[in-house]
């Protein structure tokens, strides 16, 4: 019998990415200490719900790895059980691509935050400090100022003043701004959207248009206080709009994207919901008009979102992706960009939503993909409800409460006692002796759906008396019932906080990491 050939890891990972998914199936903040360069990140835990949505065609080649350990083959064991034919495991995972010579990349988001970086240092873009903004404002001098975050963090906390234009939205207001002859400002919360936003205007002929250096966080550090009252809206006017809505597209078109029908994109959106193809239809717009109106099977994922969150929602880097909109400029921006980042197929549907006649292709709400295999962990053991939970409790000492949420979600609130074991490490935990064989064991989560699927993985190794908190804390919370709260003891590297969450030393840091990007991509 021939072996097979014996290849260089590092070409068994470009293999991967060629045509295929390379998956890191560790919690988020392990991914986040460092992780395989082209990898999007899928732990264990959200399987069931993010595959179907990253990897349409099930004889795709999907790679997955770990540190070494045994998650990663518990991973694909789990892809096969969903259909998945094409599933391999890379030997030895992190810890072989390191001994083999491979670099591991820190961080979140980082092939987006590397290009912005990169363009930042390329393109020579002006930026403005916390401390002369402010001067600024304290002068009267006239001047714009745009927070083009995403509504939600714009209400958390922006700079005074800002009005809030979302990403690629400022595409339809450029004509306008370029035509007030004022300086134009943008932040975000550190630096890779306001670079973005900051290229975006100039492209679309906003000549004085700068970044505040370091976004929110930058003005935090200088010793200013953030404004939580929203600002006024920034409309566009109809000549504005047209003009934008052209211009992108020149810049998109000439970038490489392409235009799609409405036919066309039909066509391929059925192939891709019957996993004859991998691909991406994403609705562009903001929440608010996708709930309004949207699509069937389009996902949203904002224009403004899409650029810095591209790697985490397209597995298959060779499928093609469709951005969707209302015939505006939004589209076309953020097929722009994409191009600019790299990806291959871009399109645009011709005519946005208007362009698609039968009323029937179209849906409202927020799109709530079902995650696989959810009815059979439902049926997998018994399910109880708040009160019938608390008599389980009261009545059987030897009971043990096992919470699969995150550490975060732990910390905020728990029932007495609760065991924490997250379900991306349920199996290598729960042979620790945290549970008794034999024992009742009621699995809770914040709403029942991790906890199901925890609850039939732990009734397959054995545990015969497993039960799900039926709705998980959510039914708790509403039945009256006392949580207690306190973090989880043992590994805490699930989850990664968000930069402006952080300490000043972290937010430092962060900034710094940000900056060294470019330099560390040479």
């Amino acid at each position: 019998m021939v072996n097979p050939p014996v290849r260089p890891l590092k070409e068994v990972v470009a293999r991967a990415l060629s045509g295929g998914a390379l998956f890191d199936v560790r919690e988020a903040g392990e991914i986040n200490q460092g992780h395989i360069p082209g990898t999007t990140a899928l732990p264990r835990r959200m399987i069931e719900l993010q595959i179907a949505q990253l990897v349409q065609r099930h004889d795709t080649p999907v790679t997955v790895y770990d540190e070494g350990g045994r998650r990663a083959a518990l991973a694909a064991a789990t892809l096969k059980e969903l259909g998945y034919t094409n599933v391999a495991v890379l030997e030895g995972g992190t810890a072989a691509w390191t001994a083999a010579g491979g670099t591991l990349v820190e961080g979140k988001n980082v092939p987006s935050k590397t290009f912005a970086e990169e363009m930042f240092e390329h393109e020579r873009l002006p930026q403005i400090t916390a401390e002369a903004l402010e001067e600024k404002r304290q002068s009267g001098a006239p001047f714009v100022l745009c927070d083009i975050r995403a509504p939600e963090e714009h209400a958390i906390g922006h700079v005074p003043g800002a009005r809030n234009v979302p990403g690629v939205e400022l595409a339809a207001v450029a004509a306008d701004l370029a035509g007030n002859s004022v300086p134009v400002v943008v932040h975000c919360a550190g630096r890779t959207r306001s670079i973005l936003a900051c290229q975006t205007l100039r492209a679309l002929g906003v000549k004085d248009a700068f970044a505040l250096k370091n976004g929110t966080m930058g003005w935090t550090l200088a010793g200013y206080t953030l404004e939580r009252e929203p600002g006024a809206p920034l409309s566009p006017s109809a000549q504005s709009l047209r003009a934008g809505t052209q211009a992108s597209r020149t810049l998109a078109e000439a970038a490489g994207a392409s235009a799609i029908s409405a036919a066309d994109s039909l066509s391929l959106m059925a192939e891709i919901a019957a996993g004859k193809a991998n691909g991406y239809v994403f609705d562009v717009r903001q929440a608010d008009a996708y709930a309004e109106r949207h699509l069937k099977d389009t996902v949203w994922l904002p224009g403004g979102q899409a650029f810095l969150f591209a790697d985490e929602n397209i597995a298959v880097r060779s499928a093609p992706v469709v951005c969707v909109d209302d015939g505006g400029p939004q589209a076309w921006m953020t097929a722009y960009w994409f191009r600019r980042l790299g990806y291959p197929d871009v399109r645009v549907l011709d005519g946005g939503l208007p362009a698609v006649a039968d009323p029937a292709l179209m849906e409202t709400g927020r799109r709530k993909p079902k995650p696989l295999q959810l009815d059979e962990s439902r049926k997998a053991v018994p399910r109880v409800d708040a009160a019938e939970a608390k008599r389980l409790l009261e009545a059987e000492a030897g009971a043990t409460v096992v919470d699969v949420n995150t550490s975060k979600n732990y910390a905020r609130g728990h029932l007495a006692g609760a065991v924490w074991i997250p379900r991306g490490w349920l199996e290598l935990w729960s042979t620790d002796g945290s549970c008794t064989l034999g024992s009742p064991l009621l699995v809770t989560c914040q709403n029942g759906l991790q906890s199901g699927y925890a609850a039939r993985t732990l009734a397959k190794l054995g545990h015969p008396r497993v039960m799900v908190l039926d709705g998980g804390l959510d039914a708790w919370k509403k039945a009256g019932l006392p949580l207690e709260e306190g973090k989880p003891k043992g590994r805490t590297v699930d989850v990664v906080k968000n930069p402006y969450e952080r300490t000043r030393e972290d937010m430092v840091k962060y900034l710094d990491w940000e900056q060294k990007l470019a330099q560390k991509a040479q």
